[in-house]
């Protein structure tokens, strides 16, 4: 196109621009293959880094572990994580993004929370040593590789999904192993 003519035309220049950015929004965004391959590498690295822990084996009786010693290994393609999200903002489609995380941090935590909870029935105090982790991690994750707008959805997805179901049977068994002190009233 002529120079000449976007001069004495600005608002056409604004009018190309907006037209490339649409259909480069409809035709990556709006392709279901990549809309997918980008939900099972995130799916992927976000289950990566939970279940590799140097340290500890994610299974295994927390408990037994001293929690001081627990470090997160970081996933090789982490570093790419906050510049997919400055695109995803950018062509609106953020919301999306941060809905399919939420979803699978809590089916992440509501599944560890159940295979957990069974097999430390009789540890209470470890659980939620473990939760108590389990949730500072995903906190620090949140704030390392997500807009500050999505730290506390992250934190309650985490909260409810790990603790979910389980408040009566932690206060209960605490209280009667005299684990915690009793509340003062």
């Amino acid at each position: 196109m002529n120079c000449s003519l976007l001069g004495r035309y600005p608002d056409l220049l604004s009018l190309f621009s907006d037209l490339s950015f649409s259909l480069f929004t409809d035709r990556i965004f709006g392709n279901p293959q990549i809309a997918e391959r980008l939900r099972s590498g995130i799916q992927q690295w976000a289950t990566w880094e939970r279940e590799y822990r140097q340290g500890n084996i994610i299974y295994g009786h927390p408990s037994s572990i001293d929690l001081n010693l627990i470090n997160r290994l970081e996933h090789e393609f982490r570093q790419h994580i906050p510049r997919l999200i400055t695109h995803l903002i950018t062509h609106g489609q953020y919301t999306v993004f941060e809905e399919f995380y939420v979803t699978i941090t809590q089916s992440f935590y509501a599944a560890e929370s159940l295979q957990l909870a069974e097999s430390m029935k009789n540890d209470a105090k470890g659980f939620f040593k473990h939760v108590h982790l389990r949730i500072e991690e995903e906190v620090q994750r949140s704030k390392e590789v997500l807009p500050v707008g999505s730290w506390a959805l992250v934190r309650e997805a985490t909260e409810g999904a790990i603790l979910g179901g389980r408040l009566e049977w932690l206060g209960t068994e605490g209280l009667s192993s005299g684990s915690y002190p009793p509340p003062q009233f």
